[in-house]
């Protein structure tokens, strides 16, 4: 597990620079104050993008509201949760919409309940996998590198580091995913041998 402050110092020495970042709450240095800035939003826009697994949340129940309580075929709102980036799936319902913080879905149904799959903003690095770390700060380093550095070289070297993690990361988690999927498949096949039955 590698704290904020750690994950910025390894952004600084993907650009060759010395790892001086200390306080991202009272930042003091240069890099202190670019990566004050920029870091939440990183972290969300690296969550969002690669969609890991220990940010998706499954089959999460939320309680909703009618949009016009006397419509009995009217919509039903939901607010989404506080820590929702992207929504993956509704249950039940493909057609869903979605308005700022509200998820509005057909009351096709008498039930007032979603169930929902979805990305959270995970803030907590102790949560995140040794793969993510080194992925976050190769982004970290490709937004800090334009305030921080004018070596075109250096920009070359930390735009190659973050597509490599990138692809790397994109094809691990591929593959975690496919193994989840058979192990799934397994779990609910119903073997016709003999001895079963």
């Amino acid at each position: 597990m590698k704290t904020p402050v750690e994950l910025c110092n390894d952004a600084l020495r993907i650009m060759g620079l010395r790892p001086d970042c200390t306080n991202l709450d009272q930042p003091i240095s240069q890099s202190d104050k670019i990566f004050a800035a920029y870091y939440s939003q990183t972290r969300r826009k690296m969550i969002k993008l690669v969609r890991p697994r220990f940010a998706c949340v499954e089959n999460m129940a939320l309680p909703g509201t009618p949009v016009d309580p006397t419509d009995p075929d009217g919509e039903i709102k939901f607010l989404k949760p506080q820590d929702c980036l992207y929504i993956q799936k509704v249950d039940r319902h493909d057609d869903f919409t979605e308005y700022g913080r509200e998820i509005k879905v057909p009351r096709i149904t008498h039930d007032k309940t979603i169930y929902l799959n979805y990305v959270r903003d995970v803030v907590d690095t102790g949560l995140w996998t040794d793969e993510f770390d080194e992925l976050m700060s190769a982004a970290l380093a490709k937004k800090a590198c334009q305030f921080l550095t004018k070596d075109s070289t250096a920009k070359q070297v930390v735009d190659a580091e973050y597509q490599t993690q990138l692809a790397s990361f994109n094809a691990l988690n591929a593959r975690d995913t496919k193994i989840k999927k058979k192990h799934y498949r397994l779990e609910k096949t119903v073997w016709p041998f003999p001895w079963r039955y």
